[in-house]
């Protein structure tokens, strides 16, 4: 059951991954993409994306290490809710 588990963290992980290397450094196509005044070519960095991908990634691991006493009763009390007790 353990290689199981192990094995499907590593297929989310790569999923995960390459997704952020679409993000970082765009489409492996030579094409352009264009949304008003952005214009982001070929390997370059999608700024906007790269930060709101940095930022969630802060936010999951600040709640791995420290999660606050409100937070942590507020996630208790939905738990509790959803499980019917």
């Amino acid at each position: 059951m353990g290689v199981v588990l192990i094995l499907l963290l590593a297929v989310i992980f790569a999923g995960i991954a390459a997704t952020l290397f679409k993000i970082f450094f765009g489409e492996a196509d030579l094409r352009h993409i264009q949304s008003g005044k952005t214009q982001i070519w070929n390997g370059e960095t999608n700024l906007p994306g790269a930060i709101a991908t940095v930022v969630l990634l802060v936010a999951i691991l600040v709640t791995g290490i420290y999660l606050p006493e409100g937070l942590k009763d507020l996630l208790h009390a939905a738990q509790q809710i959803i499980m019917g007790g």
